[in-house]
């Protein structure tokens, strides 16, 4: 199916977790003269639109690199006012990062909370600063493939921020509840939430059916190893990631048990489980004890 690009509009907060998050089309005005070549000059892939514009240079902020998916993209901040607008990435190339006037909602990687990003799967319209029309892929465009388990690193000024990939989903592009808890800003531990344009495209309308979102959680300390001699093993974690922690392991993990640090009830992460089963995310301390359940050994 060929796609149209199309820009995102705003989750509009309604009290505490109300999200609505309608899609349609927009298209930017050329604003300045050509600095690198005509206006009329069409280009259709990233690569070439940086060779003959470099970057937008209101994409300031910093970097997402996820060398899963070959994404290393500029970061441009977004404003959006309490009950209004997320607005379009500036263009097919750099990801936004939206500042939430709201509490309920956002964040900031390296500042904690829930830092949401957006991109386009793709993009057919003019782009503004480099003077061309742009009619290609977005720097999203291969975000479906993301898996649990997959880095996607922050970069800013001197420092970088890992994240493992948990989770990604499908969602309707109006669903109240279910964007709410998406965007929040209360979430166990440090987030990252990338999302575009995904399912039915509509021609009459310029939009797409569903989004694609992507949750990544902030990884501290150092996935180790730990040595399995029988079904159910035990050992210390020296991350706060589940996942990391068995991504490291040179056998299948079945399940990951470990106490909650504050009530003491055990939580579990498994594997290719659905998200809402998944109670160790964000909740696993550096120096936990944990019981690791090797899928080789028969049960």
């Amino acid at each position: 199916m060929k796609r149209t690009r199309s820009g995102t509009r705003v989750p509009t907060v309604l009290g505490a977790f109300v999200a609505v998050l309608a899609l349609t089309a927009v298209t930017p005005a050329i604003v300045a003269p050509a600095r690198h070549a005509s206006a009329q000059t069409q280009v259709s892939t990233l690569a070439e639109l940086a060779a003959v514009a470099g970057e937008d240079p209101r994409a300031d902020f910093g970097r997402l690199r996820i060398p899963a998916i070959d994404v290393d993209a500029a970061i441009g901040t977004h404003e959006v006012p309490d009950g209004g607008a997320m607005p379009n990435p500036y263009g097919p190339g750099d990801v936004s990062l939206y500042d939430f006037e709201s509490a309920w909602f956002g964040g900031t990687p390296g500042g904690g909370g829930n830092a949401v990003m957006s991109g386009h799967v793709n993009y057919n319209a003019n782009v503004s600063y480099a003077g061309v029309r742009y009619r290609g892929l977005g720097v999203f465009a291969r975000l479906e493939e993301l898996e649990p388990g997959d880095i996607v690193e922050v970069d800013r000024g001197a420092k970088t921020y890992r994240y493992m990939v948990s989770w990604s989903r499908q969602m309707p592009d109006e669903s109240n509840n279910a964007w709410g808890s998406v965007l929040s800003a209360f979430v166990p531990t440090e987030a990252l939430t990338l999302y575009t344009c995904d399912g039915v495209f509509d021609p009459t309308t310029l939009s797409y059916s569903h989004r694609l979102v992507v949750r990544a959680e902030r990884i501290e300390g150092i996935p180790n190893r730990i040595i399995s001699v029988d079904r159910i093993t035990f050992g210390i974690s020296k991350t706060n990631h589940p996942v990391a922690l068995a991504a490291a392991q040179d056998y299948p993990v079945e399940a990951i048990y470990a106490q909650h640090p504050q009530t003491g009830k055990w939580l579990v992460y498994r594997p290719g489980a659905p998200a809402f089963t998944q109670t160790l995310l964000g909740n696993l301390q550096i120096g936990s004890p944990v019981l690791i359940i090797n899928g080789a050994f028969p049960r």
